[in-house]
């Protein structure tokens, strides 16, 4: 349905520790590791989502989604979310 990716800086594991902290936090489901998975989130919409990463991007494919809900809307509260915790270690220092 709608294929996207989103570059980032941090380090992998802390960065998608967070994703799924947050995922989940709200309801959702997160199964994946620091190369491929999948998730899913039921607020405000249904969606259901793949990724893949690689050289510090992540690729997310949208499998399932409301067919009011456009795919830039989407992409968009993704990189929100994944940019909020792409931080490093000169982030920290500064």
């Amino acid at each position: 349905m709608c294929t996207f990716s989103i570059s980032f800086q941090s380090d992998i594991t802390t960065l998608m520790g967070k994703v799924e902290e947050e995922i989940v936090s709200k309801g959702g489901t997160f199964t994946g590791n620091q190369q491929n998975g999948h998730f899913a989130i039921r607020r405000p919409a249904k969606i259901k989502a793949s990724y893949e990463i690689e050289n510090q991007t992540i690729t997310v494919v949208i499998t399932r989604k409301p067919f009011i809900a456009p795919c830039s809307v989407i992409r968009s509260k993704m990189e929100n979310l994944i940019l909020a915790f792409d931080t490093t270690e000169e982030d920290l220092i500064a």
